[in-house]
């Protein structure tokens, strides 16, 4: 809901904040909620509650936060590729369903967006300045690299692990590579 819809177009809400930022009328919070679905099945409901810099009303803080969101969400995507990938190495070729539970069950992804909700609220100060996109760049690839090494200790150290983990760094360097980019 906070970013552009087609053409570009930021969505009222935020265009209404605005009105009100320049108004002096502005709370000076932002609540986000959102919801983790698995098809027809609700997973997790989230409600956070962030300060609202002044700031980030700004176009350019906006495109920030764009750029700040899709990045997250593309190394979201590509960590639940690898503990798949994890998966399958792991397991073998075994029933979708003990595939999809084991890759479930590893820390990747949960520690990934637990780093990311620690980082983000000193991102939402930061938005619309010089070096916030990179800051944030950094913050992914810390929140890549503690979710891999929680991964490697939960996967254990016996040899067909081991061999899974050792593929793994080559798809994790992968990954790395496009967080920095």
């Amino acid at each position: 809901a906070l970013l552009p819809g087609a053409g570009g177009v930021w969505p009222a809400t935020l265009e209404w904040a605005s009105a009100l930022e320049r108004e002096g009328r502005l709370r000076a919070q932002l609540r986000v909620l959102g919801q983790v679905a698995d098809q027809a099945k609700i997973l997790d409901v989230r409600r956070e509650v962030y300060p609202l810099p002044p700031g980030l009303l700004d176009p350019r803080a906006q495109e920030d936060l764009d750029f700040a969101l899709k990045r997250a969400e593309e190394g979201g995507k590509a960590l639940r590729g690898l503990a798949y990938r994890l998966a399958r190495e792991v397991l073998g070729e075994k029933d979708a369903r003990e595939l999809e539970a084991f890759t479930r069950s590893l820390p990747l992804e949960r520690f990934y967006w637990h780093a990311l909700d620690r980082a983000f609220p000193g991102f939402l100060e930061q938005a619309g300045q010089k070096g916030a996109r990179e800051a944030w760049k950094e913050a992914l690839e810390k929140a890549v690299m503690e979710s891999w090494r929680a991964t490697r200790v939960f996967v254990g150290t016996q040899g067909r692990y081991l061999r899974a983990l050792a593929r793994g760094e080559g798809v994790l360097a992968g990954i790395l590579q496009e967080v920095r980019a």
